[in-house]
Order: structure tokens, then C-alpha cells, then sequence
């Protein structure tokens, strides 16, 4: 068994243990919900800022916050290229506490009041910060580290709940560590193999619709960096316009589904799938994003999307826990200090 697919095991219990904290989800959803915070700049890199676009796509399908909330990746924020405003609270996502970017944006004299999601508690961005909760890892976890990222989304979308007093969101999440569970158990179940046997893609296509984007965008992280395959991630309908005109029978799309359909979203679904098959593109869908709350789908999908990476990986004869990318990655994420680090968001 790969690492990264013993790391996905973990997540229920990950979660379980990240959503006992009550102290730093209360702290957090504080600072967002007072009367002076005015927009909430939610930031990570690669899986976190994943991450938080899924926390920023399921609070617009949630009970809305009093403060305005955006998402950007933390490049963004790096050397003083951001215009910070009055009222401006930097959100920062990061599992490690260290990712570079993030580090110098919370260290300048420029910067907001700063919260944070991270596993870290000791780290740069964690001594910033406000406000924090963690993320309840336990043991060491695979370069592709499965449990930090979900454990982020879960801990993004508790403190959404309670900023916002959206009860159904509040009670999808608490529901998470079941819901979770059968999303892997799923995934187990899922004939991969026979789908795709040896066939390697020329390029994979992630997509899903609202929440699920975001799900898409993970998916092709994890073709990227695990099954070595260049990977695009977009929203469904840009899925079946604008990225399907560079597919052919070459590619293969996976599409991540997202709670229990309505009956215009089981049609876009169904028009992409078309669109993509008329290109002579191979689709599959994800299972498990359909297992609860169409918001959790970043989560819910993530099991599927795992099986998915570590399968094109061995069956191109790759190990899907041994990125060969990985040092010229630390070179670029951590600063000269810090770039021999293990943990990677």
C-alpha cells in the first residue's frame, strides 16, 4: 500500500480530531464576524490555496458573512504586490506554517490582523496570527500529505459555519467523519483499474460544478504531482467550452460529482459529459461527491481522485510517494532557511 493512499485512510479520524478543537474555530470565526473586519482574504499555495477556494465556493452557497470574501493564491500577497485595505483580515492557509510566500506576506509591516488554518501551531504564520486552529495530524504523513489538505477544507468550512450561522452547514461538517468514511470505503469499491488498465493519458481535465470545482482543481494537482501528467482544473461549464477544444481521444476527464443533484445540475453534468465525449475524450466520474452536502464535494470526491493518481502512477511503472520534482519544490516553497523542511504546505 502507497503511503499516500495509507495517509487517505486517516482523513475520518483526522477530521474527528480537527473538529474537537472548538477553542480555535470560535477564535477564528471572531475575528472574521467583528464589527471592523470588512473583506476576509482567504491565501495558501498549491493544495491549501485549493483548499481555501473550496472554503470560498461553499460560503456562496451558505448563509452569507457581513464581511466581503475572496479568495487569491499566496503569490499574490508576496513583496507588497497586494493593495491591503481598512478592514482587510488575511485568512492564510498553510499546513507547515512555512510555505514562503505566505511567511513574507505575514511578516510584513503592511500586512492585516491575520488568522490562521494550520497544522502547525508553532510555525511563522502561526506566531502572526490572531486567531488559529489546527489540524489534528497524527504521525507522519506522505509528501502528497491527503490528511492536512481535507483537514483544512474541514476546519475552513467549520469556521464558515459558525461565522455564518449556517445550521446545515454546521451539521454537513459534523456529519464529516462518516461521511468521509464511506467516501473512501467507495472509493475502494471502485474499478479503476478495469476502467483504464494500463492506458496512460496524454493530459487529465478536472471538473465539477459549484463547490466542486474545487474538487476538479485538487484532481489535477494530484495528476500533476503524483501520476506525473500534466492536469487542468476548471469549473463544469468551462469544462465543456473552453478546456474542451485542446482534448482528444488522447485525454481523459474525470468529473467530480457534487451532492444530490438538482435537476439543472444533473443536465450541465450531463451536457459536458457529452461535449467531452464528442471530442472523443474518455470520462469518468469521481464517486463519493454525491454522499452528502453539495459544499463538502472538495472533500467528499478527494478519496476517488486519490485511487485515480496512485493508479496512472503504478501503472506507469511510477512512485506515487516519491515526486522526483520534490527538491527543486522546496527550493521554490520555503525560504534558504527552511528549504530542507518535510512538510510541504
Amino acid at each position: 500500500m502507497s503511503r499516500l493512499w495509507d495517509d487517505t485512510l486517516r482523513i475520518p479520524a483526522t477530521i474527528e480530531r480537527t473538529l474537537r478543537a472548538t477553542d480555535g474555530i470560535d477564535a477564528v470565526a471572531s475575528i472574521m464576524t467583528q464589527r471592523t473586519t470588512r473583506r476576509i482574504v482567504i491565501s495558501g499555495n498549491g493544495a491549501a490555496w485549493y483548499a481555501g477556494f473550496s472554503i470560498w465556493l461553499a460560503a456562496l452557497e451558505s448563509r452569507p458573512l457581513k464581511a466581503d470574501l475572496v479568495c487569491v493564491p499566496a503569490g499574490l500577497l508576496a513583496r507588497g504586490r497586494f493593495a491591503w485595505r481598512p478592514g482587510d483580515v488575511l485568512f492564510a492557509i498553510s499546513s507547515s506554517g512555512e510555505f514562503r510566500d505566505l511567511a513574507e506576506a505575514v511578516s510584513d509591516a503592511g500586512s492585516p490582523p491575520v488568522v490562521a488554518v494550520t497544522a502547525s501551531p508553532g510555525s511563522t504564520v502561526a506566531r502572526a496570527a490572531v486567531a488559529k486552529a489546527v489540524v489534528g495530524l497524527e504521525g507522519e504523513t506522505a509528501f502528497t500529505h491527503s490528511t492536512a489538505y481535507v483537514g483544512n477544507v474541514a476546519l475552513g468550512l467549520a469556521i464558515v459555519a459558525r461565522a455564518t450561522g449556517d445550521d446545515s452547514l454546521a451539521a454537513a461538517v459534523a456529519d464529516l467523519p462518516d461521511s468521509s468514511a464511506a467516501a473512501i470505503r467507495v472509493a475502494e469499491e471502485w474499478p479503476i483499474a478495469d476502467a483504464l488498465g494500463s492506458w496512460r493519458p496524454r493530459t487529465v481535465l478536472g471538473v465539477g460544478d459549484g463547490p466542486a470545482w474545487a474538487a476538479g482543481l485538487e484532481m489535477a494537482l494530484l495528476a500533476r504531482e503524483v501520476a506525473r501528467i500534466p492536469g487542468e482544473g476548471a469549473e463544469l461549464r468551462e469544462g465543456a467550452t473552453s478546456s474542451m477544444f485542446g482534448l482528444s481521444p488522447d485525454d481523459l476527464a474525470l468529473l467530480a460529482e457534487v451532492g444530490a443533484p438538482d435537476s439543472e445540475t444533473a443536465q450541465l453534468e450531463t451536457e459536458t459529459v457529452r461535449m467531452l465525449e464528442e471530442r472523443g475524450t474518455r470520462v469518468l466520474r469521481l464517486p463519493g461527491g454525491r454522499l452528502g452536502d453539495r459544499r463538502l464535494a472538495a472533500i467528499l470526491a478527494f478519496p476517488a481522485s486519490v485511487r485515480a493518481a496512485i493508479h496512472l502512477a503504478e501503472s506507469a511503472g511510477l512512485d506515487p510517494d516519491a515526486p522526483t520534482t520534490t527538491p527543486t519544490y522546496y527550493l521554490t516553497a520555503r525560504r534558504p532557511s527552511e528549504a530542507s523542511a518535510s512538510s510541504k504546505l
